[in-house]
């Protein structure tokens, strides 16, 4: 599970927004690659919500920094 991570930093060639996974059979096994993104991940709406929910299932607020 570690292996599409470990190539993600590792990889000299990997630019911003690139998403690497399992290159085999549906994504489901195999060595990783960089793949395709779906939908759903580039969802704001979606991710949004997520965030919003895990702050509140877990009692945990994060505020982010303002960056100059």
């Amino acid at each position: 599970g570690a292996l599409p991570t470990l190539q993600a930093a590792l990889d000299p060639d990997a630019q911003r927004n690139d998403y690497f996974g399992p290159g085999g059979f549906l994504e489901m096994r195999g060595y990783p690659q960089r793949v395709k993104t779906s939908d759903a991940a580039k969802d704001t709406d979606l991710a949004k919500r997520l965030w919003n929910v895990s702050e509140e299932l877990t009692g945990v607020n994060y505020t982010w920094p303002v960056l100059t």
